[in-house]
């Protein structure tokens, strides 16, 4: 039966002509693959078996999503039989690809709502894979939160199954409290990001900042983050721009044999798609060497000013130096133990009217010593250049130039810090 079917078969409706009983009865379900790609190693990294039910009547293909979503708590052992019979499915299917490449990873997905205290420590998965002869090392346990789960019957099943070396994958994980609690409480190996948050990730400026906030946290917990229904190439490269280490989705899976420009096979869009994203790597990389070099010979003409005109404060040459360097927003001086020396030149400039008194310059006498700038001279750097940052001086996004020389009254060095506008430099 399994051969004349693929992928791009209809699904059957989520009123279904068949009942399930019949499906399980039958054991009448089918696993796909779709893989899950390394664009920085450009290969397949495992394959997500995706279990499908097969309606027996017309060979019609159904999500399991849509037979669980109709059922009822007196369901809960079809469901069950079910959920067993797609992982049947999607182990039996995957011994012919471990046979041949037995690095792979196999992704399975758990069915949340399952898992009641007398299911979890059944050990039923366990003795599912050893029957298939399934490294348990290569397999990976896909757990949605979209469905109905009890967290501490999940983290019951999570910690059963890593004495057996299993993997843990939480999927459809967005930046919502909820998720984001899930994802520190779970401790996973990987997540799977929500395909809301995916698709259509190159043309939203919110999408992006909340799939960073998202691999920001993932990664400061040394969790792999998947990111899955890609089936163009921008979002693809949106993902890898944004930090996702997998990528999986139709635009690796499917031949596109209707688009006259996704032709290309699977390895040729894989190395397409990395030879693009070297080159904003490489642009980027470009682009930041460029900034530090003039950042660093402004802050080198500001040092020279002050060491060709010893006695002359910030206040007296402030107005000539504004003008003169157009990026220049603030000027201080900070004494060894990095403290405010007089008070701050400011280009009244560049500051919008309405935050005049929420962003102002600090005043004489204010520790600086916390400022990375600080730390990196005082260890015995003789300039130091910022990232990117909020100046609470002006208000804008800055870096701050920071160069040691002498003290023109004598008594050792002093630093000089200049805040720059990014947007001026």
């Amino acid at each position: 039966m399994n051969e004349n079917l693929t992928l791009e078969t209809p699904f059957v409706s989520s009123l279904y002509s068949t009942h399930p009983f019949y499906i399980l009865e039958k054991n009448s379900a089918a696993s796909f693959f779709e893989p899950v790609v390394s664009v920085h190693r450009q290969g397949v990294l495992g394959l997500e078996a995706l279990g499908r039910a097969v309606d027996p009547e017309n060979l019609g293909l159904v999500d399991p999503q849509d037979l669980f979503r109709n059922m009822e708590e007196e369901d809960f052992y079809l469901k069950l039989g079910l959920d067993r019979l797609f992982r049947q499915k999607g182990l039996e299917s995957f011994t012919a690809f471990q046979s041949r490449k037995p690095r792979l990873l196999l992704f399975l997905d758990i069915e949340p709502s399952i898992l009641e205290e007398n299911i979890v420590g059944s050990g039923y998965l366990i003795k599912q894979i050893e029957d298939y002869r399934v490294d348990p090392r290569r397999v990976v346990m896909q757990i949605p939160l979209s469905a109905k789960w009890d967290q501490a019957q999940v983290e019951r099943f999570i910690r059963i199954h890593r004495r057996h070396q299993l993997l843990v994958c939480l999927k459809d994980i967005h930046a919502g409290p909820s998720r984001m609690k899930a994802l520190l409480e779970l401790n996973p190996d990987l997540i799977k990001l929500a395909g809301d948050l995916v698709r259509g990730l190159a043309r939203s400026g919110e999408k992006k900042a909340d799939f960073r906030k998202v691999v920001k946290l993932a990664h400061s917990l040394g969790v792999v983050v998947l990111a899955g229904n890609l089936d163009n190439e921008e979002d693809a490269l949106a993902a890898l721009e944004s930090g996702a280490d997998l990528l999986q989705g139709s635009y690796f899976s499917k031949n596109h044999r209707e688009s006259p420009v996704l032709t290309l096979g699977r390895k040729a869009r894989m190395l397409f798609l990395s030879e693009r994203f070297r080159r904003r790597l490489s642009r980027r990389a470009q682009r930041n060497r460029d900034l530090r070099f003039r950042c660093g010979k402004t802050a080198d003409y500001l040092s020279g000013y002050f060491s060709r005109n010893p006695a002359q404060g910030l206040s007296e040459a402030a107005s000539s130096l504004f003008r003169q360097v157009p990026a220049l927003e603030c000027l201080y001086r900070l004494d060894p133990q990095g403290i405010q020396v007089g008070e701050a030149a400011l280009n009244q400039y560049h500051i919008p009217g309405r935050t005049r008194f929420l962003f102002e310059p600090s005043a004489p006498g204010s520790d600086h010593s916390l400022r990375e700038y600080y730390y990196a001279l005082a260890r015995g750097l003789d300039r130091f250049l910022t990232d990117p940052y909020l100046s609470m001086n002006s208000g804008h996004l800055c870096v701050t130039a920071a160069k040691c020389f002498d003290n023109p009254s004598g008594g050792g060095f002093h630093i000089l810090c200049a805040d720059l506008n990014l947007s001026k430099v």
